[in-house]
């Protein structure tokens, strides 16, 4: 039970964030889906669209993964734990920066039906990570005491909330 409470959350701290990094051609400035019967000229004043490179990425997970670990305070016992837990944390948000970096250089899917094949793809792929994290991950939530535990979900939770805000351009909730 506790091994998917920690992959579900631990998941949902480095793949939910993610989606703030990859923005849709079909959206204006404004998140507003774009209407097709009116071309958008671009206006000689406006600046081009900002887009999260490699980099980019890159460093937020970098900053991620290290305020996780500054947050827990981990016992030099539980230090020992951490390697595979960094290592599973990374190739996920490898894979999902590699997912989003190679959507936006595809064209969209032709039709419904090819969308959620590539989606169910996606899915698959991320089910293999989030069993290898879960693996990487359980010997270390056992040595966490339950202060840690409270502390590990609250980080992860506002992690994603305050991305989610960033994203959206928001400072309250997430409405």
């Amino acid at each position: 039970m506790n091994k998917s409470i920690v992959a579900g959350v631990m998941a949902l701290a480095l793949v939910g964030p993610s989606t703030v990094y990859a923005q849709r051609a079909d959206m204006d400035d404004n998140g507003a889906q774009a209407t097709q019967a009116q071309p958008q000229q671009p206006r000689q004043t406006e600046k081009k669209k900002f887009r999260f490179g490699r980099d980019d990425m890159k460093a937020f997970a970098d900053a991620r993964i290290a305020g996780l670990k500054a947050g827990l305070k981990l016992t030099s016992d539980q230090e020992k734990n951490w390697p595979p837990v960094e290592q599973a944390m990374r190739d996920i948000m490898q894979k999902r920066m590699d997912q989003r970096l190679a959507k936006r250089d595809r064209p969209k899917p032709e039709n419904a039906i090819q969308a959620m094949k590539e989606r169910a793809e996606q899915l698959e792929e991320r089910g293999g990570s989030l069993k290898k994290l879960a693996d990487a991950a359980e010997p270390l939530y056992q040595t966490l005491s339950d202060a840690q535990k409270r502390r590990l979900v609250a980080m992860l939770k506002a992690g994603d909330e305050g991305l989610g805000r960033v994203a959206k351009g928001r400072r309250g909730g997430r409405g």
